[in-house]
């Protein structure tokens, strides 16, 4: 969340949709995102935003 000053809610929502990483389980009750994969997402992001 720190990452896209997005909150839970939104990401959930986001990653249901296919338009934001899914998360990686590292416990039962603990979710990680794989860091290249968010900088990937923003830096998409940032073309389509340079694009329009």
């Amino acid at each position: 969340m720190s990452e896209t000053s997005l909150s839970k809610p939104v990401l959930y929502r986001m990653m249901r949709a296919g338009d934001f990483p899914r998360q990686v389980p590292l416990s039962p009750r603990r979710v990680a995102w794989v860091r290249g994969e968010v900088e990937a997402w923003k830096r998409a992001k940032q073309d389509a935003r340079e694009a329009a």
